[in-house]
């Protein structure tokens, strides 16, 4: 959104302030997101060149402020004082706060002079820092991404009331939300409770993934299908959950395959 004095944009992303920071403070990891011909020096006074592919003059800037993990505030303006913004004119800074288990990512851009200007940066660091955000969530999910679904999945089919808890504890928010045409579930201790009555009511159903898990942005989908104790298929369909940034799920919904009518 534009200020009275610039713009703003707050995002959350799924990984940890440590890991984004990285992304600002790590040469060849702003590269990743700003471009492979960018350069950065991230120490108090050094400076940061932003080359885009289309021969533009370079966005250049000198690092004012680092604090790691937390903040980082630059000068931003163009070489030759290209699109009216000479280099050194105007400053972002960017925060970083907890959040869910991830960051709250909020840069501010000031001094642009003038509602063009504010327009179109908006809508470039819209595009980079969407970029930093799913490299970030990538390097902090995909340790542990299967290992987590796995552990789910292996929760669902878990009769054991105490082994369920473990597992289940190791991938779902306290707080995570599930829901699907069988039920709305807020919490850890609801769905224990939730799943504890499936085995009541259906013993020997089985829950199996039956395809590859795909994340961006911390979001995730994969598809499964249940086997009744005969082994035959009962019902198949894909979930499609949100992760916080230690890689637990906050929310996710069941989407099950219907058959058509007539």
């Amino acid at each position: 959104m534009t200020t009275k004095n610039g713009i703003e944009l707050t995002l959350h992303i799924a990984a940890p302030p440590p890991v984004v920071y990285r992304y600002f403070s790590d040469p060849e990891r702003f590269k990743t997101w700003m471009g492979p011909n960018s350069e950065l020096d991230a120490s108090e006074g050094g400076e940061l060149v932003v080359r885009y592919p289309n021969d533009a003059p370079p966005a250049r800037g000198e690092v004012v402020e680092a604090d790691p993990d937390s903040r980082i505030v630059f000068t931003w303006g163009y070489t030759g004082g290209a699109n009216g913004l000479p280099v050194g004119t105007s400053t972002v800074s960017v925060d970083l706060k907890p959040l869910h288990g991830g960051t709250l990512l909020t840069l501010r851009h000031t001094d642009l002079p003038n509602r063009e200007l504010e327009d179109g940066h908006l809508g470039g660091w819209r595009h980079y820092f969407g970029v930093l955000a799913w490299q970030a969530a990538r390097e902090a999910l995909s340790p542990v991404l299967k290992e987590r679904v796995d552990a789910l999945v292996a929760g669902w089919n878990e009769p054991d009331g105490d082994r369920r808890r473990e597992l289940l504890a190791s991938c779902w928010a306290e707080d995570g939300l599930f829901v699907d045409r069988m039920g709305y579930v807020p919490g850890l201790d609801a769905l224990d409770t939730f799943i504890a009555n499936m085995h009541r009511f259906m013993p020997g159903v089985a829950m199996e993934r039956t395809g590859p898990i795909r994340e961006t942005h911390g979001r995730v989908h994969f598809p499964w299908r249940l086997h009744g104790p005969d082994g035959k298929v009962v019902g198949q369909g894909v979930d499609v959950g949100r992760m916080d940034g230690e890689g637990r799920f906050l929310e996710m919904a069941g989407f099950w395959d219907e058959k058509e009518e007539g």
